[in-house]
């Protein structure tokens, strides 16, 4: 699974500036394609491998669980909505904060001549 993400990310990098061409849209929006596919990529591969691993993986470790008993793997809408939305929000955070300070050091020209 990690290795068909690898080959499509190969693929998929090197055509943004065609894509971007292709759809008449900036690079920078282009690029947020490839934030989305990794989320996707992400929630994808963690549902098949919790519904491959967890059933087994619970079995396994409570062995006084009989097999007549379910167990299935279900979906908590709330928790994980809510998980999704604070990981958002601190994402979202850290990128402000990384783009305030960006910005404020391009705009100070006494540290830019530090740099140089």
């Amino acid at each position: 699974l990690s290795g068909l993400s690898a080959l499509a990310m190969n693929v998929f990098l090197p055509s943004l500036p065609q894509m971007a061409e292709y759809f008449d849209t900036e690079y920078g929006v282009m690029q947020l394609s490839v934030a989305l596919y990794l989320l996707v990529n992400a929630v994808v591969a963690g549902a098949v491998v919790a519904h491959l691993v967890t059933v087994d993986l619970v079995r396994a470790t409570t062995p006084q669980v009989s097999r007549a008993v379910p167990i299935g793997v279900s979906w908590d809408l709330a928790v994980g909505g809510a998980f999704l939305l604070a990981l958002l929000v601190g994402v979202a955070g850290v990128a402000a904060w990384y783009g305030r300070r960006v910005r404020s050091q391009a705009r100070d020209t006494a540290w830019r001549e530090e740099i140089r």
